[in-house]
């Protein structure tokens, strides 16, 4: 299993996808659970990043918008690629 964020989101996910379809691997897709450090399908905290005294607030701040989830646009497209993919199947 792998996650998804908007910082690795690209066209090879899609890739990915087919290439696990055309071997018969069906692949698990899960979301970030409202609880916890997430509110609003967003992370708003990770202690691990913000009480590391070794990152600069700019280093921290950059940490956190990579571990972001995908944003609604993302989560369509990347919905219609996985659909489109298993029709060919």
């Amino acid at each position: 299993m792998a996650n998804i964020l908007a910082n690795n989101y690209t066209e090879d996910i899609l890739n990915i996808y087919r290439w696990c379809r055309e071997r018969n691997i069906i692949p698990e897709v899960a979301d970030y659970l409202e609880m916890g450090q997430t509110e609003g399908g967003k992370l708003k905290d990770f202690s691990a990043i913000k009480n590391n005294l070794n990152l600069t607030p700019t280093e921290k701040e950059t940490y956190l918008q990579r571990l972001q989830p995908l944003d609604h646009d993302q989560k369509v497209r990347l919905m219609q690629g996985a659909i489109a993919i298993d029709k060919e199947f």
